[in-house]
């Protein structure tokens, strides 16, 4: 099994566990931890980014502290790939965590479409298929800058 399905196993551990309207829950939080050393362990770890994406697709929520240890790993990825796998993301399906990480772009040093970022997350707030939650993370970030 290669190291992206392999990662897709893996994050599929956590959704018989998650709950959106829970603000934290250990082992939901234990077992992302373990998910992520495993990754760290993996030949290529930047095989997990999409996957990673995927879960937050599937796990929608703007509470950030429930997928800390992904948004902490994918910081030490390839950060060009993980702008890329984001940007995809974000026109599949954008969601709060993808909206986080867009801002973490913004306010980076290594990421030079910051105007692009702003546009886009203007979008997102305004969009009417965007889902509320994500539009308000959006919009939260518009009225900090």
């Amino acid at each position: 099994m290669n190291e992206y399905n392999k990662a897709i196993k893996e994050l599929s551990r956590l959704n018989h566990i998650f709950d959106p309207e829970v603000d934290y829950d250990p082992d939901f939080q234990e077992l992302t931890y373990e998910i992520v050393e495993s990754f760290k362990q993996y030949q290529n770890p930047n095989d997990t980014i999409r996957p990673i994406l995927e879960c937050f697709e599937r796990q929608p929520t703007s509470e950030y502290g429930i997928h800390a240890e992904f948004f902490a790993f994918v910081e030490y990825l390839d950060a060009k790939q993980v702008e890329k796998e984001v940007l995809e993301s974000i026109n599949r399906k954008p969601v709060p965590q993808t909206v986080w990480i867009l801002k973490m772009f913004i306010n980076s040093e290594g990421f030079d479409d910051k105007d692009n970022y702003w546009r886009l997350l203007y979008s997102i707030s305004s969009s009417c298929e965007v889902d509320e939650e994500t539009k308000g993370t959006a919009q939260m970030f518009l009225e900090q800058q």
